[in-house]
């Protein structure tokens, strides 16, 4: 019934109660006993930082994903199972439906939507779910106890909301590096404005023990930004110099489709982001399980730097809304297929889970994003550090983060206006003001011909022959060692319909499901 792997379980006054974390005794049974009210559970899970939990009583189960579904859990409706792991209640399930053109859906967008999964008896906790299973009466029912709903009508001044910003930042790493005094943190450091607040805020705050780390083409803005930062800060970096061939060897192996079975495989397309790296720097000894890896995620969706120009201040044409989800997240790969499902209506099913009252497309679009793509391919990144026995930390998906962004009026989120106002006032040691490198997708040697060769396409052969070209030219640009895992043949085949690395690897992906169910 229950089938948890490498989750900690404690047996207290004839319950069990499972977390996916390792705690003392003396913590675990304060734990245990705020747990076994059912009331306090959401309670449990934010003062202890949990990601998870499960209670097993002599009647019920009782389960819950923390507010971003930073840990995973699914069940079967039918003959009720539970597990952190689609393929654990499949090896016991026999009877698993599959759901009729779920390819379609997973092609376009990467993940199921809601709580599905490509079975139609397997479902997974959302985000800020709970479930309660009735042994007795074989009842299973389900609550969702928190939303990503913002409310755009806190009346806080500017002055005041980056004071609070400031405390809620300040105390967050402050709890991680108390919780950490003696552990090497790792900085995944791409040079991005929220990387780059991390690693400032570890080193200004007092933490001893940094590395920082990035990867990549070696001329990229990104990792040209990444050296800069450190030598500012004096912390210690490491480029990670893999070559196509790496990437190719790794993406060939036996250890990609571990690494896939290990991730929500039926559910959501594995998250690839560091894995690489992190396999180098496991290689090579420079990290082991008790290294803390800290990255920057979500810090540009949560301070409102993906709320769509279309939607801000529109409250009635809700098609501007699905267009614009359309356009952005079910868009991984172009194509026509005679299996189509009707997206508008999937998109519209997440949006009856709410309340009917709340008609501003920005506070919609926001909400779709947290519940779908963040919590479930962007928080599936964690996953690598899983696989390899790391700890890790998120504090831009903390609760009181998360829930201080949330009732930021969008006169102050729109283009992240807060967030760079505070990094601009903060600016620690000048690296929010002072590095002048500019975004660009080539590297230095590749923009030398991509530009003159995309404005001659435009001007003599065509908009169409430019489009083409640009396609075409992706396989070079500062996601090239992705693209390079599976060479330049196979990219050849879908170039004119990918929007990014992911459209490949959600190919593969898609084809491995098929393969297993023919």
């Amino acid at each position: 019934m229950i089938f948890l792997k490498d989750w900690h379980s404690l047996t207290y006054n004839e319950s069990k109660i499972y977390i996916p974390a390792k705690v003392n005794k003396e913590v675990f049974i304060k734990i245990a006993k705020q747990s076994l009210e059912e009331k306090n559970i959401w309670y449990v899970l934010r003062r202890f930082y949990l990601r998870a939990i499960l209670i097993e009583t002599k009647n019920k189960i009782f389960a819950s994903a923390d507010h971003c579904k930073s840990v995973s859990l699914f069940y079967c409706e039918k003959n009720f199972k539970i597990s952190n792991n689609v393929e654990r209640i499949q090896n016991s399930e026999k009877n698993l439906e599959i759901e009729k053109n779920f390819s379609y859906e997973l092609l376009k967008s990467g993940y199921m939507s809601s709580n599905r999964t490509i079975f139609s008896n397997v479902k997974q906790l959302r985000a800020g779910e709970a479930l309660i299973y009735d042994k007795k009466s074989n009842r299973l029912t389900t609550k969702k106890y928190f939303n990503y709903l913002p409310d755009s009508k806190n009346t806080k001044q500017e002055i005041d909301l980056l004071k609070i910003h400031e405390k809620i930042l300040n105390e967050e790493f402050l709890r991680i590096i108390k919780k950490n005094k003696d552990k090497l943190i790792l900085v995944p450091l791409s040079g991005g404005l929220d990387s780059r607040l991390i690693i400032s805020k570890l080193v200004e705050l007092g933490h001893k023990r940094i590395i920082a780390f990035s990867y990549g083409p070696k001329d990229s803005f990104e990792v040209r930004i990444a050296k800069k930062v450190c030598k500012i800060l004096s912390v210690k970096w490491i480029y990670i110099n893999q070559s196509s061939k790496d990437y190719k060897n790794y993406f060939d192996s036996k250890k990609i489709k571990k690494f896939w079975k290990f991730c929500d495989f039926y559910s959501t397309l594995p998250n690839n982001q560091d894995l690489l790296a992190i396999d180098y720097l496991k290689s090579k000894k420079i990290i082991d399980r008790n290294s803390i890896i800290i990255n920057g995620q979500t810090g540009d969706f949560i301070t409102g730097g993906h709320i769509p120009k279309s939607l801000i201040g529109n409250k009635i044409k809700k098609d501007i809304l699905f267009k614009e989800i359309i356009k952005k997240h079910y868009s991984l790969l172009k194509f026509e297929s005679k299996n189509k499902i009707n997206l508008k209506n999937i998109i519209n099913k997440i949006f009856n889970n709410i309340d009917k009252k709340i008609k501003t497309l920005v506070t919609l679009y926001e909400y779709w994003e947290y519940e779908e793509r963040q919590s479930k391919f962007i928080i599936g990144g964690q996953r690598v550090y899983d696989f390899y026995d790391l700890q890790w930390e998120l504090p831009f998906w903390s609760y009181s983060y998360v829930n201080f962004w949330k009732n930021v009026p969008y006169n102050f989120k729109i283009n992240q206006y807060l967030y760079k106002t505070y990094l601009k006032k903060y600016d620690y040691k000048g690296l929010f003001t002072s590095i002048k490198i500019k975004n660009q997708g080539w590297g230095l040697f590749h923009r030398y011909w991509v530009k003159p060769i995309s404005i001659f396409c435009k001007y003599i052969l065509g908009r169409k022959i430019q489009n083409d070209f640009l396609s075409f030219a992706k396989y070079f640009d500062r996601f090239s060692y992705y693209y390079s895992a599976y060479g330049i043949r196979e990219f050849l085949k879908y170039y004119k319909k990918l929007r990014n690395p992911n459209s490949l690897f959600v190919i593969k992906w898609v084809k491995l499901i098929n393969e297993e169910f023919e």
